[in-house]
């Protein structure tokens, strides 16, 4: 979604910005950034965290954009 709205800005900045907010959260969170690390080896883990995974960061990248002042409505 960001590099389809601003890939310019996307590259120099967004990406960044979400990768360490990824590392700092989610990593934080679940002692890891990786899919081993967040599953925590029991594949049950797929359907109970990663849909959180997935919803917090999709919100965390809509706040980036909204916040470099790029409309995404």
């Amino acid at each position: 979604m960001m590099s389809i709205l601003v890939p310019d800005q996307v590259n120099r900045e967004m990406i960044s910005q979400l990768s360490h907010w990824f590392v700092e959260t989610i990593g934080t969170e679940y002692g890891g950034c990786d899919c081993q690390a967040i599953l925590d080896s029991s594949p049950i883990n797929r359907t109970t965290r990663c849909p959180g995974v997935i919803e917090a960061t999709y919100l965390k990248a809509r706040e980036l954009i909204e916040y470099n002042g790029i409309d995404c409505q």
